[in-house]
């Protein structure tokens, strides 16, 4: 693949390479821990409730809270179900307790666990989120996620005009040699 960069900028792309390397296993971990949260926290609601299956349920929670955007609510819906088997009370207990708990992750833990994982703020993060989101749907988000990782890291030390140069250089110059 470094044949493809022009010589001048192997150097840059090796760098920022590296950097991406970084931020996405940061960032996947980051992930992992907030995925672990949401199968903890499914976990004690279900046993405090008396909601069964709620290990199998927490674990589903958590595989699901990895997937983004959806996997969160994709995974609570099953608990809040599998709770109504319990009486309606315990279903909508259950349901407040998750929604409650999704708000929460999502406004909160989200911007900081990730934004700490990968050194940028939460105010960047959650722009970067929604900006990749609405321009190309989940892969969009955690792209844009990344991307501003790299453009916008607080602490950072490249400029989004090195990163954008880098990258329309390799893309480029892998356009011109195919």
């Amino acid at each position: 693949a470094q044949r493809l960069i022009p010589p001048e900028r192997r150097a840059t792309a090796n760098r920022l390479g590296n950097i991406l390397g970084k931020v996405i296993g940061r960032y996947f971990a980051g992930s992992l821990l907030l995925s672990l949260l949401q199968g903890l926290q499914v976990l004690v609601t279900g046993l405090v409730l008396g909601v069964p299956l709620s290990p199998l349920l927490a674990v589903w929670a958590a595989v699901w809270n990895l997937v983004p955007q959806l996997g969160g609510a994709i995974g609570g819906i099953v608990f809040v179900l599998v709770a109504f088997t319990q009486g309606a009370t315990t279903g909508i207990i259950a349901g407040v307790i998750y929604m409650v708990y999704l708000t929460f992750a999502n406004n909160v833990l989200l911007p900081v666990i990730l934004g700490k994982a990968v050194d940028i703020s939460p105010l960047t993060t959650m722009v970067a989120t929604i900006a990749g989101f609405s321009i190309g749907g989940i892969i969009g988000a955690v792209a844009g996620h990344e991307v501003s990782a790299q453009t916008g890291g607080s602490k950072g030390n490249q400029n989004i005009s090195t990163v954008a140069g880098a990258a329309a250089g390799a893309v480029a110059g892998n356009a011109i040699q195919k």
